[in-house]
This record gives structure tokens, C-alpha cells and sequence, in this order.
């Protein structure tokens, strides 16, 4: 559930949805903050018709006022509000007088509207600069497909091997110990942060990733676990391309900018959600991995936010949520983002086992939780998984079939034709 002020307007709130017809107090309060600052904005839910007309009367033809009637919003009014609150400090408020009852259908209305505005803050960080950075990015890594595998090909390479997927929650620490003797029973993923755990431990993972188009490069610098396989897509930054040892193994994009689809005809599309976390999960899937374990994926913390090992951490704004026994906890928007895409992710996929190993965080729904003892005692080594993974990636297909000269001409192609692309639209 998202954190819901009491009755007040927030001083430091740049949008306010509130619920249900405001009280007097309420009403003068929210008079006073709109006319603090023109840019505030304030988005009024009520899903009564004698008091939503009330309030279309009394906030008539205000410019920073925004009415929405519960029982006729579609997803497209959602969006449209989102956008207008995109990147914007929020409160959730309901109305002083607000019942209980009414309490917990409006609580579902905002966790519902904070879904949609995670989605849209996060594509906005892309299109911010009007995709600038994730161009430059996926032109400069074009002539690193000359040496990269297509992980496309890879499609149910490893059915039914256990999959461990690493995140760099303060959990995993306590079982870094147990890992080398996990990775005889499992493939185990590292990605983003994460690979500076595991290369602080001196454990070398079957699989690293990112996908970070500007991650800090001081973080990733010194890794010594790029020497493993290491899955990722062009919108990553071209800093790190140069510094990976092991394998690449090239996925496309999604599909959302259509410059790979252009330039490399070849190019399919592949969906890995929102993080680095939600890409290695989904490419586990695709590589037929079952059951798929979640390890340090703690998406929220108390006081620790990382596992030992991540230095170089980037300072964003929290949020507040409740963990599994209803305590606060502090989380990040693209963390409760992936939490929902990985509960949906399971839900889509009733044929798989996900196991969430992870401890002290933010709930998975959908997801069974078990003690990374528990887990262990459930899988059984194989004879020879790191050979495994060399003998399949053996047998990868070439990620482009194009020459150097060829790929490092398409990758000459000015930015600045998209740039001046994007303001002719």
C-alpha cells in the first residue's frame, strides 16, 4: 500500500490527490497551496454524482484543478493525469470526513493511480532528454555485436536448471557463505549492483548483467566478475561494454524506440520489464530456468540498504511501504515497480515455480516465501553446470550477422538526425 497523509495538504507536495469531497478546513487549505504556486497541481476523486457534481460547480474553469469521477475513469484518464503529475512530489490525502468504508476503496483507487505514475516517471527518465542518452548508447555499442552472442537463440538452453536471481539487498549478505554451494544446483544471475557484491566476496556468478543506460561507472569499475557471461541490451551504457571479459550475450530492446528495429532488421524484441532484477528474471524464463529463486531482491530496507560490497550509491528519492508483517520500510519507485512486474510476471506463468529467498523486504505477491536454508534442501547438484554454460553458449548464433566495417558505419550515423527527428514531431 502506498503511504497516505492524514488530512493535510503537504507544503512539499508539488501534486495532491485527494479523495472524497474536502472538508471546509480543506477546502481553504487547498485554495491556499494552489495559489502558493502556479505549477501545483490538484487531482480531486470522488465517486459520489451529487458530490462530484458539487465539486465540478466549485472548482469550475480552475486551470490546477483536475475532477475525476470514480465510476467513469478509464485507463486512458489515468495516464493522462499521470502525465500531467510525471516526476512530481505527490500526496495521497482522503477528505477529513472521509469513513472508513470509503477509506479503503479510495486506498485502492491510489495504489492503483501510484501504479500507473511509477510506470510513467520511469519512461519519462528515458524520454527526458529526448532519448538522447539511450541513442548515443545503442549506436556506440553497434560494434560490439560483432563479438556477441544472440541471446534470443538461447531459448530453453537450460530447461528446468534452477535459476537464483541476485539482487544487492542487505539480505544477501548473510548468504553470500552459502552461494558457491548453491551454484552447484543452480544458475545463479548477478546484475547491476550486485556484481560489485559478488566481486567484494571473490564469488564468481554463472551470469552478470546490466542494462543501466548511465549507471555510476566508479561502481562497476574495478569488477572482477566480468569475466562471466555478461547478458545486456544496446540502451546500456557504453562505458561498461569495454569493460567485460566474458561472453556478451546481446538481447534487443523492447521495442519502444524502434532504432534497433530499423538498423538491425534482424533485431526481435524482447520484454524484460523494468530493472535489471525484472531483465534477469526474464531472461531466466527464456532460457527455460525452473523454479526461479529470488535472492537479496529485498526492493526495500530498513536501515541497510545494500548487501557489503556496493560502494558508489545513488542518492534518489524513498518512499514509504509496508513489508510483509506490516512494518515501514523505505523503497524506491522502480523497486515497487518490480515487485508488481515480477507478481505479474508469476501470475503469467503458471507452468514455473518462483521461490522468493529474500528476507526483511518487500512483499512478492503471488510469490511463496522460503528460508534460503529451505531452498537449498529442495535442489540437487548437477555435474557440471559451468560446463554446461560453455557448451551452450557454444552453440549461440552470432548476435548480427554484419561485418565490423558495416556495423561501425551504421554506428557513425549522427544522433543529432534523431534529435532534429524528434522536434520536427
Amino acid at each position: 500500500m502506498i503511504p497516505v497523509t492524514s488530512s493535510d495538504v503537504s507544503s512539499n507536495a508539488e501534486v495532491v490527490f485527494l479523495f472524497s469531497f474536502p472538508t471546509e478546513e480543506q477546502k481553504e487549505q487547498l485554495l491556499k497551496w494552489l495559489s502558493a504556486d502556479e505549477a501545483h497541481l490538484a487531482v480531486l476523486v470522488e465517486e459520489r454524482e451529487e458530490q462530484f457534481l458539487a465539486l465540478s460547480f466549485l472548482f469550475a474553469g480552475h486551470l490546477q484543478v483536475r475532477l475525476l469521477f470514480l465510476r467513469q475513469i478509464g485507463e486512458e484518464d489515468l495516464k493522462q493525469v499521470c502525465w500531467e503529475a510525471c516526476l512530481k512530489r505527490a500526496a495521497f490525502i482522503f477528505a477529513a470526513d472521509c469513513s472508513e468504508e470509503r477509506r479503503l476503496v479510495g486506498a485502492d483507487f491510489f495504489a492503483t493511480l501510484a501504479h500507473y505514475q511509477r510506470g510513467i516517471d520511469l519512461l519519462a527518465s528515458d524520454y527526458s532528454d529526448l532519448g538522447m542518452q539511450i541513442a548515443s548508447n545503442t549506436f556506440g555499442n553497434l560494434k560490439y555485436l560483432t563479438k556477441a552472442k544472440n541471446g534470443l537463440s538461447l531459448q530453453n538452453a537450460f530447461q528446468n536448471v534452477p535459476a537464483i536471481i541476485c539482487g544487492a539487498g542487505a539480505s544477501l549478505t548473510a548468504q553470500l557463505e552459502n552461494l558457491p554451494e548453491a551454484m552447484k544446483c543452480a544458475l545463479v544471475f548477478a546484475g547491476g549492483s550486485a556484481m560489485q557484491v559478488f566481486s567484494a566476496a571473490g564469488i564468481f556468478p554463472h551470469f552478470i548483467s546490466s542494462i543501466d543506460p548511465d549507471p555510476p561507472y566508479e561502481r562497476f569499475a574495478a569488477i572482477n566478475s566480468f569475466a562471466a557471461p555478461f547478458f545486456y541490451q544496446s540502451r546500456l551504457s557504453g562505458q561498461l561494454l569495454p569493460l567485460v571479459q566474458g561472453e556478451l550475450i546481446w538481447l534487443p530492446d523492447n521495442g519502444g524506440w524502434g532504432w534497433e528495429k530499423a538498423i538491425l532488421q534482424e533485431a526481435g524484441v524482447f520484454e524484460g520489464g523494468w530493472t535489471v532484477a525484472t531483465f534477469c528474471t526474464a531472461v531466466a524464463s527464456h532460457l527455460g530456468c525452473n523454479p526461479i529463486i529470488f535472492l537479496g531482491m529485498d526492493l526495500a530496507f530498513r536501515e541497510e540498504r545494500y548487501a557489503a560490497g556496493v560502494t558508489h550509491a545513488i542518492e534518489e528519492e524513498l518512499v514509504v511501504v509496508n513489508g510483509a508483517e506490516g512494518e515501514q520500510l523505505f523503497s524506491k519507485r522502480d523497486w515497487i515497480l518490480s515487485a508488481e512486474w515480477l507478481s505479474e510476471f508469476a501470475r503469467q506463468h503458471p507452468g514455473m515455480a518462483f521461490w522468493n529467498a529474500s528476507t526483511g523486504g518487500l512483499p512478492i505477491s503471488g510469490v511463496k516465501n522460503f528460508s534460503f536454508i529451505e531452498v537449498m534442501q529442495e535442489l540437487t547438484n548437477f555435474a557440471d553446470l559451468g560446463g554446461l554454460v560453455h557448451a551452450q553458449l557454444q552453440k549461440a548464433q552470432p548476435a548480427s550477422y554484419a561485418t565490423a566495417e558495416e556495423l561501425q558505419e551504421k554506428s557513425q550515423r549522427p544522433i543529432c538526425f534523431i534529435r532534429d527527428g524528434f522536434r520536427r514531431g
